[in-house]
């Protein structure tokens, strides 16, 4: 399980130094949407639910390729950004 805390905490840190690149006003309201609909694509995509990612890895029924770390990557700071 620390693992999982671990990639959280550095999903948020890069999200963090990646938005510090941009000089452009942040719109967070459609930034956060963006974010879900990309999530629920992924949800639809795999057919099982974000929480299942991590257990679905271990359980050999799903491949944590590129395309996967994308999806646990947007989770983890959509889970991090709805939790404030």
């Amino acid at each position: 399980m620390a693992v999982h805390s671990s990639r959280r905490v550095d999903a948020e840190q890069r999200f963090r130094e990646l938005m510090e690149q941009f000089d452009a006003p942040y719109d967070t309201a459609s930034e956060l949407a963006k974010l879900r609909d990309s999530v629920n694509m992924y949800e639809a995509r795999y057919g099982m639910p974000s929480e299942r990612i991590h257990d679905a890895i271990d359980a050999g029924e799903l491949i944590e390729d590129r395309d996967v770390g994308h999806w646990i990557f947007k989770y983890e700071i959509l889970r991090s950004v709805e939790e404030k």
